[in-house]
């Protein structure tokens, strides 16, 4: 667990521009999977979520490829978004595109 975990700090670290000791990462296990939220400064946000999600989407994309030795799956998540998941709507989400799919 520790060397995706250390791939995903390091990956985020090289994005980091403005305040590198104020990112914080919060790891969690739900449903047998891992989640490492990462928490940046308002001023890195943007690098690490990149135009439309495509860095964020591409480090997640980077997480299906790995073959865990526990055999659990990792994701990626930035602040408190919920990962729309599959093109559902996610009625808990308030992103651009669930609020276009019917999402209050």
């Amino acid at each position: 667990m520790t060397n995706v975990i250390q791939l995903i700090k390091d990956i985020v670290s090289a994005l980091v521009v403005h305040d590198k000791d104020g990112v914080k990462f919060v790891i969690r296990e739900e449903d047998g999977n891992v989640v490492v939220a990462v928490y940046p400064s308002d001023a890195d946000m943007s690098r690490i979520v990149g135009k439309n999600g495509s860095t964020a989407n591409a480090i997640n994309t980077i997480l299906k490829k790995i073959d865990s030795p526990d055999g659990k799956r990792y994701f990626f998540q930035v602040g408190d978004h919920v990962r729309c998941q599959g093109g559902r709507i996610n009625m808990s989400c308030s992103c651009d595109g669930c609020k276009r799919r019917g999402a209050k």
